[in-house]
């Protein structure tokens, strides 16, 4: 199983007092050298405690759309983003690593 790059911290938004718990992180990372079919992992265990509910993708100026498959039970540790090449109407293939160079993220998630 091949991974994209770990996300890297741009800015975390903790809960709202009272709130429902989930923290916003913003970050980015690069694409898997050896992408995998149905999505590559992406680590967010440096980011969130406990679980990530979902992820949002802008995929720079890359021809890609970036969807969010849910680790196990939410797990931060093996989530994936699979990326569809939108020009060609397929899942995207091979190295990623360089295809546009930097992702923009956004996730909601859990420490606790």
């Amino acid at each position: 199983m091949s991974a994209h790059t770990s996300a890297t911290l741009v800015k975390s938004i903790p809960p709202a007092a009272g709130g429902d718990g989930l923290k916003t992180v913003m970050g980015t990372f690069t694409g898997s050298a050896s992408y995998d079919s149905g999505g590559s992992v992406l680590d967010v265990s440096g980011l969130f405690g406990s679980k990530v509910y979902d992820i949002q993708v802008s995929p720079g100026n890359a021809d890609m759309l970036c969807n969010f498959v849910p680790g196990t039970s939410y797990a931060t540790t093996d989530c994936k983003i699979r990326m569809d090449d939108v020009s060609g109407g397929a899942e995207a293939s091979g190295d990623l690593s360089s295809t546009p160079g930097t992702f923009y993220f956004v996730a909601l998630g859990t420490d606790a």
